[in-house]
Formats: C-alpha cells, sequence, structure tokens
C-alpha cells in the first residue's frame, strides 16, 4: 500500500492492518495488538524524521506479509538516513518508539535500497514459538 503519511493516515492504516490480519485468519489475529504498534511507530518515524518531497508530503510504501509463523511487516520510504535507535531516559517524553518496536518483534532490520530504505518486523504467533525445535 503506498501512502502519504500523516497521523490521520496512520489511524487508518492501523485498521486496515487489523482487519486483513482478521481476514487472513490462521490465529493471525493474536498478533495485531504488537502489529499495530509496530505499524505505528515506523509510521510515525515517517511523519516526524524523513524529509519531505517539495510539497511537504511524505510518502511510504507498507507491505504485511504472511511469514511461515506469523507475520511480516515492512515500511519503505524514500530517505536513506537509517532511524537511530535511542536510549531514552525515564522524562524523556520521545524517543522509545524503535526501542518498543524492537522488543515486541521477534525479528528487526533496517535494508537500504537504492531508494531510500525498508525498515521490517517479524511477528510470530506464540504458537509458532512452542511449536519450533528450539523452544
Amino acid at each position: 500500500m503506498a501512502l502519504d503519511v500523516t497521523p490521520s493516515a496512520i489511524a487508518l492504516v492501523r485498521r486496515i492492518v487489523s482487519s486483513h490480519l482478521q481476514l487472513w485468519g490462521d490465529g493471525l489475529d493474536a498478533l495485531t495488538d504488537r502489529a499495530l504498534l509496530a505499524v505505528s511507530e515506523l509510521l510515525t518515524n515517517v511523519c516526524e524524521h524523513t524529509v519531505g518531497d517539495p510539497s511537504g508530503r511524505r510518502s511510504a510504501c507498507l507491505l504485511v506479509q504472511r511469514i511461515p509463523g506469523g507475520i511480516c511487516v515492512n515500511i519503505r520510504d524514500s530517505d536513506p538516513r537509517e532511524p537511530a535507535l535511542l536510549a531514552p531516559s525515564d522524562t524523556d517524553e520521545s524517543g522509545r518508539g524503535l526501542v518498543l518496536v524492537r522488543a515486541i518483534s521477534d525479528g528487526f532490520g533496517i535494508s537500504p535500497n537504492r531508494a531510500g530504505k525498508d525498515v521490517w518486523v517479524s511477528l510470530l504467533h506464540p504458537q509458532a514459538d512452542a511449536d519450533s525445535p528450539t523452544a
């Protein structure tokens, strides 16, 4: 999904992602809370920290994919700068987004590309974790 990233668009995208997870079934709706938090935080980073086009618009592409045992959420934007993983203090009012995303995800990464970067998280269904041979 290509979108102009605005605070109101983030709320709409959250509803779309929630609906998709519900429609896909297979217990993927158990990942909804974590997926919505990841989508919100990653799109907020685009909204607040990327350079807009000449008209000030910030665009991104969202891809939510089913993967074995869960989903992968990928946000692609045109800013090549990697998001900074901060260590906020207890009194800081911001800077916790990526810390939260990494804490709730089963995988996290940033991949540069010719157009900018992809920031992705993988979220595994709790049952998939219990069934894995390393659990």
